[in-house]
């Protein structure tokens, strides 16, 4: 009998990591084609321009709040793979789940605002995130619960 405990939640956070991988790339492909083909103009000729100054503020504010969100979103995201142990695995899965969701919100905020180019690089910037601490997934940082002893990897 080994004297190694199982992991506890280890297959729940692999699969958040997945939906999580899985956001950030739909997110990249669906804002990608958002803005490299944009919709054609039905009824120019008839737009008289004063509803264009008004919305500009907002989707200034839109862009701004949509930036925000998914900085916070990807960050959480890394922390909870890279910032925390494997015996955290509760915790992790739980800052992971909330992470996808900020940043899906603040994808959809973002594409909603003007510069649409922001979205695609802050998806394409949580892909990288995620992709690159795959490694880290299973085990977390390498460092005990007990006082200053740390374990290697």
């Amino acid at each position: 009998m080994s004297s190694e405990r199982p992991v506890p939640l280890a297959g729940v956070l692999r699969f958040l990591y997945l939906i999580a991988i899985l956001t950030a790339t739909l997110s990249l492909i669906l804002t990608g084609v958002f803005i490299l083909y944009e919709a054609p103009d039905e009824g120019t000729e008839f737009v008289s321009g004063f509803g264009e100054e008004e919305e500009a503020p907002q989707s200034d504010y839109a862009r701004n709040v949509g930036l925000i969100l998914t900085l916070v979103g990807t960050t959480a995201m890394a922390t909870s793979i890279l910032a925390l142990g494997a015996r955290a695995n509760a915790l992790r899965s739980g800052l992971l789940l909330a992470g996808i969701g900020v940043f899906a919100g603040g994808v959809g905020a973002a594409s909603a605002g003007a510069n649409n180019w922001l979205a695609i690089l802050m998806s394409g910037l949580a892909f990288v995130v995620l992709a690159a601490s795959f490694p880290m997934l299973e085990n977390g940082m390498p460092v005990a619960l007990e006082r200053g002893s740390t374990v290697a990897p």
